[in-house]
């Protein structure tokens, strides 16, 4: 059975053997929410401004100290040292519980816009045809031709020309190797002795006559 193994954060959350597509559907989707839930970042500049209006007596020291202890807690990679995540989440619902209310988060990942350049590119090939504008990034369910080079075009023709030959080659060997221990008719009867008179003597004796054998049955 083929096993789904859902990672998060570098982190395995969830894993099951099989192929029931509701199940699957469903990891999916917790995966999903629990990535949008965790995408979130306090800034220290955010933390200084809470504390100071709802807890002016709050030196720089003890907010530091309490944004370092959020950045200590965050186990994912985390090579800017921030304030990030479920652990984040925490560190607010506590100041929530304390204050009445908790610092503002601001998004850590967001989606990436197209760039200027490949904007600009689209609309001069849209007004030069006088066709409406389309996209450079193909249709997934095509291949991207169009952006590959002659020489990955040729490679890649060469690679399917001898994926061919190859698979041609092995069923070649496969169909040789089916009538390698094969019985061939000869000129004269093959003499076959079956011991045992028995259901499957008699049968065995019956079926080889039939083949053009000469049977000969010993029984007790």
């Amino acid at each position: 059975l083929p096993t789904f193994k859902f990672f998060l954060g570098g982190r395995k959350v969830n894993e099951f053997s099989g192929a029931g597509e509701q199940q699957l559907r469903q990891f999916t989707q917790d995966v999903i929410q629990k990535a949008e839930w965790e995408n979130v970042m306090l800034p220290m500049e955010n933390l200084v401004s809470y504390y100071g209006q709802q807890d002016a007596s709050k030196t720089s020291k003890d907010i530091e100290k309490v944004y370092k202890k959020c950045v200590d807690q965050v186990k994912d990679d985390n090579p800017d040292k921030l304030c990030v995540g479920a652990v984040a989440r925490n560190l607010a619902k506590s100041l929530k519980k304390k204050y009445g209310s908790g610092p503002e988060f601001e998004t850590r990942f967001v989606p990436e816009e197209p760039s200027t350049n490949e904007q600009s590119d689209d609309k001069k090939a849209g007004e030069g045809s006088g066709s409406p504008k389309k996209s450079n990034k193909g249709n997934a369910d095509k291949p991207n031709l169009h952006l590959a080079t002659k020489e990955q075009l040729l490679a890649e023709i060469e690679s399917r020309l001898d994926a061919e030959r190859d698979a041609q080659v092995e069923e070649e060997e496969d169909d040789d190797a089916e009538f390698e221990h094969g019985w061939e008719p000869s000129e004269w009867p093959e003499r076959v002795t079956i011991i045992g008179g028995g259901p499957a003597g008699l049968s065995a004796a019956i079926y080889a006559a039939r083949a053009g054998l000469k049977p000969v049955v010993v029984a007790p």
